[in-house]
């Protein structure tokens, strides 16, 4: 096989993937639909981006479940066919003398099907590309999240601009389309390798790690979602992935307003996102180069070594600690994602890693809901400080740590059985 048809694949994936990212861009929109119906709450406006975080999960899992029984061209294609309904529908059900029918309607195209696009689109294109780099996983699950994330920050300045000029339902359709149109043409490009080229591929990276005296990370087995699930370790993992997402999204959530209070601008709070994606690339790097119990360790601790600081540039006004710790928090909860998609195949196959993936995935739904909830909990109780949101984080850290060493004894426990 030629290594640079793989290479072009993940180029191809990676700007699938910036395409894919554009439903982060949520606060921009959120604003100019606050702006357009007076009449939502705050609470009602955002309770979308919880349905579409839920909906997200149900695509990864409705596309595990089919990935080795349609083609991938059938996968973009409908990936797609789902983005494209999702935004044009918004941009035709908003109305603003309807206020509490479009609302519904904005749950249901954006919240639903937008989501549910993601989530199928997302699983579809990682499933794909991991099955092409079996010798580096996490680099290439890094680089595709890499550009989920930098979707947003990509295009969140245009969609800004273009909504000031031609409005947000206009906008709307302008995204439909371009997004339609960039799927389909990837979907023409790129392709999950067969079951012999998956198979050469493995053979291929074992021996390359052989000959450089490398050790092979193996699975423990190759598990079925149902024998994943009965798995003690399964848990250990899924909790450890909820805990160090839902620290991460304690500070994610209000990275500006974080900024603004230990006296910066409160564009500095992008440096989160920017992170997010680094660390996404770092960590597959990490997990490629020396292993699971390395990443997951280093993973928990940036999450408390960031609470440490920025607590001490809350206590002190030295700002310039912002600038170490929301960085951290990026490194950590980008790191989270590339991490979970790399461990799903070493401890549990590539054979169900489609489904088996997008079940551990579900760690976003717990997350989404308690890292922003526990947040705004936090600053309500202290009157808009943020010393209690980073003590939370040390926390959280600690309470990650304690689960990797939880999850690496019952790593080596299951290691001395096998599955049915």
């Amino acid at each position: 096989m030629k290594q640079a048809t793989r290479w072009a694949y993940l180029l191809v994936a990676t700007i699938m993937m910036q395409f894919l990212g554009i439903i982060y861009v949520w606060s921009v929109f959120r604003v100019s639909l606050s702006a357009m119906f007076d009449s939502w709450t705050l609470p009602q406006i955002s309770i979308t981006f919880t349905i579409m975080m839920i909906m997200f999960c149900v695509g990864n899992s409705a596309v595990g479940k089919l990935y080795d029984r349609i083609s991938s061209r059938t996968i973009y294609l409908l990936n797609a066919l789902f983005l494209f309904v999702g935004y044009f529908g918004v941009s035709m059900g908003l109305n603003p003398a309807r206020p509490g029918g479009s609302l519904v309607l904005l749950y249901c195209f954006y919240g639903v099907l937008c989501g549910f696009g993601v989530g199928w689109g997302f699983n579809g294109t990682l499933s794909a590309l991991v099955d092409w780099f079996p010798d580096k996983p996490g680099l290439a699950s890094g680089v595709m999240l890499l550009g989920l994330g930098s979707g947003a920050l990509a295009f969140g300045g245009v969609i800004d601009r273009l909504i000031g000029v031609y409005g947000i339902l206009t906008v709307f359709r302008i995204v439909a389309c371009a997004v339609a149109l960039v799927l389909t043409v990837c979907a023409l490009i790129l392709k999950k390798p067969g079951k012999g080229m998956s198979d050469a591929l493995r053979n291929e990276s074992e021996s390359k790690a052989l000959a450089k005296r490398k050790p092979v990370a193996q699975p423990l087995n190759e598990f079925s979602p149902v024998q994943m699930l009965k798995a003690p370790m399964f848990w250990l993992f899924f909790f450890w992935s909820m805990i160090v997402a839902s620290g991460g999204l304690l500070v994610v959530n209000s990275a500006a307003q974080i900024a603004t209070a230990l006296g910066a601008y409160a564009t500095m709070g992008l440096i989160v996102s920017l992170f997010n994606g680094c660390g996404g690339v770092f960590f597959g790097l990490l997990f490629d180069r020396f292993g699971r119990k390395l990443s997951f360790v280093l993973d928990s601790a940036l999450l408390a070594i960031a609470g440490i600081v920025l607590i001490l540039s809350a206590k002190t006004g030295q700002t310039f600690l912002m600038y170490i710790g929301l960085p951290l928090v990026g490194l950590s909860y980008g790191g989270s994602a590339t991490l979970t998609t790399s461990t799903v195949r070493v401890l549990w196959g590539a054979r169900h890693y489609a489904i088996n993936f997008s079940i551990a995935n579900f760690c976003l739904v717990p997350a989404s809901i308690l890292g922003p909830v526990l947040s705004s909990a936090l600053q309500q109780k202290a009157n808009g400080s943020f010393i209690s949101t980073f003590v939370m984080l040390i926390l959280f850290g600690m309470a990650a740590l304690t689960l990797e060493m939880l999850l690496n004894r019952s790593i080596k426990a299951q290691s001395k059985t096998k599955p049915m």
